[in-house]
């Protein structure tokens, strides 16, 4: 019986870490995912991607969030917390493809310690310019046309990125 009780402990927490790999989070069910073709070198869409990211999406975020909770008497009630949130991008490069993926870690989230991936863009060289896709958890902060706009070669406006 023990062996049953700790077996589905483990399991139940597997389930609730989510997707950990680049891969595994592209094909979630949670996840949003946008392909658009450009018409620009595939040197010249990785550059303003790679600088995007370094301005906007490495970065610690501190605030108050408020929050619905529900508390003991099967009610919910309002609590505001003082959050720091980090967020970070991984970059991965191969003959003609970048992958940059963005983690989001929250300072009261002790399940995630590296934080979770909140965000993954894949471009990758093709005829004519450059394949960009872009993969977003579906609550997320949907960016995705502040790094299309990157990508065509504009300018490199910070998305807001919210704390919780």
């Amino acid at each position: 019986m023990k062996r049953i009780i700790l077996l589905a402990a483990a399991l139940l927490i597997s389930a609730c870490t989510g997707p950990q790999t680049a891969s595994e989070f592209a094909n979630f069910p949670t996840v949003s995912s946008k392909t658009i073709q450009i018409s620009r070198s595939f040197s010249a869409v990785s550059a303003s991607l790679r600088s995007g990211a370094n301005k906007c999406l490495n970065k610690t975020e501190q605030g108050w969030v408020s929050q619905r909770v529900m508390n003991g008497f099967g009610g919910m009630q309002t609590v505001q917390q003082n959050l720091t949130t980090r967020f970070s991008t991984e970059v991965a490069t191969g003959s003609g493809e970048i992958q940059i993926t963005m983690r989001k870690n929250i300072s009261s989230d002790y399940m995630h310690e590296d934080g979770y991936i909140w965000l993954l863009i894949e471009a990758k060289s093709v005829a004519g310019g450059t394949s960009l896709s872009i993969h977003e958890a579906k609550f997320a902060d949907d960016i995705s046309a502040v790094i299309q706009s990157w990508a065509k070669g504009g300018a490199l406006v910070c998305p807001t990125l919210s704390l919780s």
